[in-house]
C-alpha cells in the first residue's frame, strides 16, 4: 500500500509539472528541457526587408514590430482571437473613465538580469511619448500624473475618456524597457537591440544587409520558448523568397507572392498560410507637398483613371485579396458600407483633370520599395494614367533609403500597407488621415473638419454614437481621395510542413516562443 500511495504521488507530481509547464505564468523551468521541445532548434525566417530598427518605437513596419514583440513586452496583449488579457499586468481595475490601476507581475527580470518594477514602466510610457512614432499612442494618458504608487503598481491616468486605452496599451510601441539599460548603453544601442526587453527572444546579432538573430531567453519569466534561436534573413526579392523556402534555404517566408501560391501547395515538403488580417493596401497620395495632387479633383480623376480591379486581380490574384472598397478593413465596428467607388471611366477622368486646369497633363513620380509587384503595379498605373496625360515616373528605392524618403514627405504617390494594428477604427484612420501624425503617415493631410470627427469619436465611450461619427469620416476621406484603395490582401506565410505552433492573429503578431519543429 505504501508503495502504491508513493507511485501515486509521484505520478500527481509529474502531472502538476507538465500542467505548469504549458502555462505563461510558469515562473521556473528548467532551460535544459526546453531543449526537446523541437526536432530542429533553429528557425530561418526569410522577411521582406532589413528593419530600420529593433527599439519598439524605431519603426512601424509589421514585421519589424513582429521581430520587436518577441523581445519587448507590453502591460497588457491581445491573445489569438483579440481579446485583451494580462500581460506583464498581472491584473487591473478600472477605477473610472479617467483611470486605471496595474498590478504588475513580481519577478519578471529585463535581458540584463535586472526586475522589471513600476519605474520602468513610467520610463518607457514617457519614452515612447518622446518619439515621432509613440506621441500618437500616448497623447491620450496624462503622463503628469500617472504615476507608480509602489514598485508593482502603476495608476495611469487620462486627460479625457478614451474607448480604446485597453487596446492601445498592447501595441508593441508601449513595450516596457529597462530605465537602468537605456540610461546605461544609449537610445542608440536600444534601436540596434540592446538588453532591455522581458520577452521570451532576447537580441543576439544584426548583421547588416543581411539578417537579426535572436536567441530564447531562458530567465523568461513564462514558458520558455521551444526554439532556440530565430534567424530573420533579409530577402526583399519576393520570388527569391520563395526559391530559398523550396531549396531548404529558410524554414519559413513572410508575404509570399499570389503567383506562387501553387507551387507552395503543390509541394509535399510545404504548407501556405492565408488569413485576413487588419491591414489594407492602398496607394497615398502626399498633399503636403507642392504637385497637382494638392487639387481634390485631381486625385478624384486619378481614382477614376485607374481600373483598381484589373490591378488587384493581375497583383495578388483572386486567391490573394479583394478589391478595397473604402479605408477600413471588413469586420470593425464603425466600417462604412456604403461609401461611393471610384469605378474606371477614363472620359470622367478626363473631364476632371481639365477642370482642375490639367487639360495636358502633368508629372508624377511613384516611389516604392523595389520588388516585383510594386515594379508591376508602378508600369500598370504609368500605363493606365498615359491615357488620360498624366506621365508617371517611376522611383524604386530600397528598404532604408524609402524610409528615410517617405519620412521627409518628399514622395507623391505611394504604395502603403497600414495596420489598424489594435483592432479599432479610431486608431487606423487617426495613424493615416489625423494632422496630428503629417511626417509618418503617407497622405500627410490636413483637414480641420476630419480632425474634429476623429477626436470626437476617440473620447465618445457610446459605441453608436462611435460608429455614427467614424461612418461620418469615412465618407470624408473618400470623397477627399487623399488615396486610392487598393485591396484586402490575405496575409501569406510558406512554411515547411514539419513546422508546428505557428498562429496567424490578425495583428499578424505572431508568438514564435509557440513554434516548434517535429521529426
Amino acid at each position: 500500500m505504501k508503495k502504491r500511495l508513493t507511485a501515486l504521488i509521484l505520478a500527481l507530481c509529474m502531472i502538476m509539472t507538465l500542467v505548469a509547464c504549458g502555462s505563461k505564468d510558469t515562473d521556473e523551468q528548467d532551460p535544459s528541457t526546453t531543449k526537446s521541445l523541437s526536432a530542429k532548434s533553429d528557425l530561418v525566417v526569410a522577411i521582406d526587408r532589413e528593419p530600420q530598427a529593433l527599439d519598439p518605437t524605431g519603426s512601424n513596419h509589421s514585421i519589424t514590430c513582429t521581430i520587436v514583440s518577441q523581445m519587448y513586452e507590453t502591460l497588457l496583449e491581445f491573445d489569438e482571437k483579440m481579446n485583451i488579457v494580462p500581460c506583464l499586468a498581472e491584473s487591473y481595475e478600472e477605477v473610472d473613465d479617467t483611470t486605471l490601476v496595474f498590478h504588475l507581475r513580481k519577478g519578471v527580470k529585463f535581458h540584463n538580469g535586472e526586475e522589471m518594477k513600476a519605474s520602468d514602466v513610467i520610463f518607457s510610457l514617457n519614452r515612447a511619448a518622446s518619439t515621432p512614432i509613440g506621441v500618437a499612442y500616448t497623447e491620450k494618458i496624462d503622463l503628469a500624473s500617472t504615476r507608480a504608487n509602489d514598485d508593482y503598481t502603476v495608476t495611469i491616468k487620462l486627460v479625457e475618456p478614451y474607448a480604446a486605452i485597453k487596446e492601445t496599451l498592447c501595441i508593441s510601441y508601449l513595450s516596457i524597457l529597462s530605465e537602468k539599460e537605456v540610461d546605461s548603453v544609449g537610445e542608440g544601442a536600444i534601436s540596434r537591440g540592446a538588453m532591455a526587453g522581458t520577452g521570451p527572444f532576447k537580441f543576439e546579432s544584426w548583421t547588416p544587409g543581411d539578417n537579426v538573430t535572436i536567441i530564447r531567453n531562458d530567465d523568461y519569466w513564462g514558458e520558455k520558448a521551444r526554439l532556440e534561436k530565430i534567424v530573420y534573413r533579409f530577402i526583399t526579392e519576393q520570388t527569391r523568397r520563395t526559391i530559398e523556402l523550396e531549396s531548404g534555404g529558410v524554414d519559413m517566408a513572410m508575404l509570399i507572392p499570389a503567383t506562387d501560391y501553387e507551387r507552395i501547395r503543390a509541394n509535399e515538403n510545404l504548407e501556405l498560410e492565408l488569413y485576413t488580417s487588419l491591414y489594407v493596401r492602398y496607394i497615398a497620395f502626399n498633399v503636403a507637398k507642392d504637385t497637382p495632387l494638392q487639387n481634390k479633383l485631381v486625385r478624384q480623376a486619378l481614382n477614376w483613371a485607374t481600373d483598381m480591379d484589373t490591378m488587384v486581380s493581375i497583383l495578388y490574384t483572386d486567391d490573394g485579396a479583394q478589391v478595397s472598397t473604402g479605408p477600413v478593413p471588413p469586420g470593425l465596428n464603425g466600417r462604412n458600407n456604403n461609401l461611393k467607388i471610384y469605378g474606371y471611366d477614363v472620359e470622367k477622368a478626363k473631364a476632371l483633370l481639365a477642370e482642375a486646369g490639367y487639360p495636358n497633363g502633368f508629372d508624377l513620380t511613384f516611389t516604392c520599395l523595389g520588388n516585383a509587384t510594386n515594379n508591376m503595379m508602378g508600369q500598370m498605373l504609368q500605363e493606365m494614367w498615359k491615357a488620360v496625360g498624366v506621365n508617371l515616373i517611376l522611383n524604386p528605392l530600397e528598404s532604408g533609403a524609402l524610409s528615410e524618403y517617405a519620412s521627409g514627405m518628399k514622395q507623391e504617390v505611394m504604395p502603403v500597407r497600414t495596420a489598424y494594428s489594435i483592432g479599432d477604427i479610431g486608431e487606423g484612420l487617426e495613424a493615416v488621415y489625423h494632422s496630428k501624425n503629417r511626417g509618418t503617415s503617407r497622405v500627410n493631410c490636413a483637414n480641420s473638419e476630419l480632425d474634429v470627427l476623429l477626436d470626437e469619436a476617440a473620447k465618445t465611450m457610446d459605441s453608436n454614437r462611435r460608429a455614427e461619427l467614424y461612418e461620418k469620416a469615412q465618407e470624408i476621406i473618400q470623397d477627399e481621395a487623399y488615396c486610392m484603395n487598393l485591396c484586402y490582401e490575405y496575409t501569406s506565410i510558406g512554411h515547411s510542413s514539419k513546422l508546428k505552433g505557428l498562429t496567424t492573429p490578425p495583428t499578424e503578431r505572431t508568438d514564435y516562443s509557440k513554434i516548434y519543429f517535429e521529426n
